[in-house]
Protein backbone atom coordinates (compact mmCIF):
# COMPACT_ATOMS: atom_id res chain seq x y z
CA UNK A 1 0.00 0.00 0.00
CA UNK A 2 1.05 3.37 -1.03
CA UNK A 3 1.92 5.72 1.88
CA UNK A 4 0.23 8.14 3.28
CA UNK A 5 1.38 11.89 2.88
CA UNK A 6 0.32 15.31 4.42
CA UNK A 7 0.10 16.96 1.10
CA UNK A 8 1.08 16.49 -2.15
CA UNK A 9 4.29 18.62 -2.48
CA UNK A 10 5.20 16.32 0.43
CA UNK A 11 4.62 13.69 -1.84
CA UNK A 12 7.01 15.02 -4.36
CA UNK A 13 9.42 16.24 -2.49
CA UNK A 14 10.08 12.75 -0.94
CA UNK A 15 10.18 10.93 -4.04
CA UNK A 16 13.19 13.60 -5.35
CA UNK A 17 14.74 12.59 -2.08
CA UNK A 18 13.96 8.58 -2.95
CA UNK A 19 15.66 9.32 -6.80
CA UNK A 20 18.82 11.09 -5.09
CA UNK A 21 19.11 8.05 -3.22
CA UNK A 22 18.83 5.79 -6.37
CA UNK A 23 16.14 3.40 -4.16
CA UNK A 24 14.35 2.04 -6.57
CA UNK A 25 12.46 -0.33 -5.20
CA UNK A 26 11.31 2.92 -2.66
CA UNK A 27 10.80 4.43 -5.54
CA UNK A 28 8.25 2.72 -7.60
CA UNK A 29 5.68 3.05 -4.55
CA UNK A 30 5.29 6.63 -5.61
CA UNK A 31 3.72 5.57 -9.06
CA UNK A 32 0.20 4.41 -9.54
CA UNK A 33 0.73 1.67 -11.86
CA UNK A 34 -0.81 3.24 -14.53
CA UNK A 35 0.72 6.78 -14.24
CA UNK A 36 1.73 8.22 -17.70
CA UNK A 37 4.59 9.86 -17.90
CA UNK A 38 5.50 12.82 -21.00
CA UNK A 39 8.17 14.15 -22.10
CA UNK A 40 8.95 16.91 -24.47
CA UNK A 41 9.14 15.92 -28.50
CA UNK A 42 12.98 16.45 -28.51
CA UNK A 43 13.40 13.69 -25.83
CA UNK A 44 14.52 10.00 -27.04
CA UNK A 45 11.34 9.04 -25.28
CA UNK A 46 7.84 11.01 -25.78
CA UNK A 47 6.25 9.20 -23.10
CA UNK A 48 5.79 5.70 -21.33
CA UNK A 49 2.06 4.61 -20.01
CA UNK A 50 2.65 2.03 -16.54
CA UNK A 51 4.75 2.55 -13.30
CA UNK A 52 6.98 -0.54 -14.59
CA UNK A 53 7.69 1.08 -17.75
CA UNK A 54 9.06 4.46 -16.20
CA UNK A 55 10.64 2.62 -13.57
CA UNK A 56 12.68 0.37 -15.88
CA UNK A 57 13.67 3.72 -17.66
CA UNK A 58 15.07 5.19 -14.34
CA UNK A 59 17.14 1.92 -13.83
CA UNK A 60 18.76 2.18 -17.27
CA UNK A 61 19.21 5.73 -17.47
CA UNK A 62 20.88 5.52 -14.00
CA UNK A 63 23.43 2.58 -15.88
CA UNK A 64 24.34 6.00 -17.51
CA UNK A 65 24.34 8.52 -14.99
CA UNK A 66 24.70 6.65 -11.98
CA UNK A 67 25.54 9.55 -9.85
CA UNK A 68 22.70 11.60 -10.97
CA UNK A 69 21.59 14.26 -8.74
CA UNK A 70 18.20 16.19 -8.87
CA UNK A 71 18.31 19.62 -6.79
CA UNK A 72 14.91 20.87 -5.65
CA UNK A 73 14.88 24.94 -6.55
CA UNK A 74 10.95 25.72 -6.36
CA UNK A 75 7.93 23.18 -5.09
CA UNK A 76 4.53 24.58 -5.07
CA UNK A 77 1.10 22.63 -5.67
CA UNK A 78 -2.98 22.33 -4.86
CA UNK A 79 -5.18 19.41 -4.05
CA UNK A 80 -4.19 17.67 -7.20
CA UNK A 81 -1.56 19.19 -9.02
CA UNK A 82 2.70 20.00 -8.01
CA UNK A 83 5.30 21.11 -9.85
CA UNK A 84 8.64 21.63 -8.96
CA UNK A 85 11.94 23.50 -10.65
CA UNK A 86 15.04 21.22 -10.75
CA UNK A 87 18.69 21.40 -11.48
CA UNK A 88 19.13 18.04 -12.78
CA UNK A 89 23.14 16.71 -12.75
CA UNK A 90 25.66 14.06 -13.48
CA UNK A 91 28.76 11.94 -15.06
CA UNK A 92 27.91 10.24 -18.19
CA UNK A 93 29.78 6.71 -17.38
CA UNK A 94 27.19 4.51 -19.48
CA UNK A 95 26.02 4.33 -22.63
CA UNK A 96 23.03 6.79 -23.48
CA UNK A 97 21.09 7.26 -26.65
CA UNK A 98 23.89 5.01 -28.15
CA UNK A 99 27.00 7.69 -26.84
CA UNK A 100 29.80 5.35 -25.22
CA UNK A 101 30.36 6.98 -21.64
CA UNK A 102 32.27 10.18 -21.87
CA UNK A 103 32.87 10.98 -18.20
CA UNK A 104 31.54 14.53 -19.32
CA UNK A 105 29.01 16.13 -16.45
CA UNK A 106 25.87 17.21 -17.37
CA UNK A 107 23.65 19.75 -15.94
CA UNK A 108 20.32 21.28 -16.83
CA UNK A 109 17.19 23.15 -15.49
CA UNK A 110 13.80 20.78 -15.67
CA UNK A 111 10.41 21.86 -14.85
CA UNK A 112 7.58 18.90 -13.73
CA UNK A 113 4.18 18.96 -13.67
CA UNK A 114 2.78 16.17 -11.51
CA UNK A 115 -0.99 14.90 -11.06
CA UNK A 116 -1.22 13.52 -8.05
CA UNK A 117 -2.80 12.76 -4.42
CA UNK A 118 -1.34 12.20 -1.38
CA UNK A 119 -0.34 9.03 -1.90
CA UNK A 120 0.50 8.28 -5.46
CA UNK A 121 1.66 10.05 -9.05
CA UNK A 122 -0.93 9.64 -11.40
CA UNK A 123 0.71 11.47 -14.23
CA UNK A 124 3.72 13.79 -14.90
CA UNK A 125 4.69 16.16 -17.49
CA UNK A 126 8.36 16.52 -17.49
CA UNK A 127 10.16 19.45 -19.38
CA UNK A 128 13.90 19.60 -20.29
CA UNK A 129 16.30 20.54 -22.63
CA UNK A 130 17.38 16.81 -24.23
CA UNK A 131 19.77 18.66 -27.24
CA UNK A 132 21.68 20.51 -24.39
CA UNK A 133 22.12 17.28 -22.71
CA UNK A 134 23.91 16.02 -25.95
CA UNK A 135 25.85 19.43 -26.87
CA UNK A 136 27.01 19.12 -23.18
CA UNK A 137 28.32 15.43 -23.91
CA UNK A 138 30.40 17.16 -27.16
CA UNK A 139 27.93 15.42 -29.66
CA UNK A 140 27.80 16.54 -33.09
CA UNK A 141 24.71 18.51 -34.78
CA UNK A 142 23.99 15.75 -37.35
CA UNK A 143 24.23 12.82 -34.63
CA UNK A 144 21.73 15.29 -32.42
CA UNK A 145 19.68 15.36 -35.85
CA UNK A 146 19.25 11.83 -36.17
CA UNK A 147 18.77 10.87 -32.54
CA UNK A 148 16.19 13.46 -31.70
CA UNK A 149 14.25 13.58 -35.12
CA UNK A 150 14.52 10.64 -36.92
CA UNK A 151 11.48 11.54 -39.02
CA UNK A 152 12.84 14.75 -39.90
CA UNK A 153 15.61 12.73 -41.43
CA UNK A 154 16.23 11.47 -44.70
CA UNK A 155 19.84 11.17 -44.69
CA UNK A 156 22.81 13.79 -45.67
CA UNK A 157 23.76 16.51 -43.36
CA UNK A 158 21.38 18.40 -40.58
CA UNK A 159 20.73 21.27 -43.12
CA UNK A 160 19.30 18.48 -45.32
CA UNK A 161 16.86 17.40 -42.77
CA UNK A 162 15.94 21.16 -42.15
CA UNK A 163 14.43 20.98 -46.01
CA UNK A 164 12.10 17.91 -44.89
CA UNK A 165 10.77 19.69 -42.35
CA UNK A 166 7.13 19.97 -42.46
Amino acid sequence: MAKLYANPAELIRNYIECRNQNDVHEMRGFFAPKMVVHFPPSAPVTHYRSADEFTQSIIDFRVAFCDWHEELLELWGSEDKVVCRVVESGIQHGEYMGIAGTGKRVEFLSTTVFRVNTQQIFEQWYMYDAVSILQQLDVNEDYVERKLFPDRFSGGNAMEAKRHEP
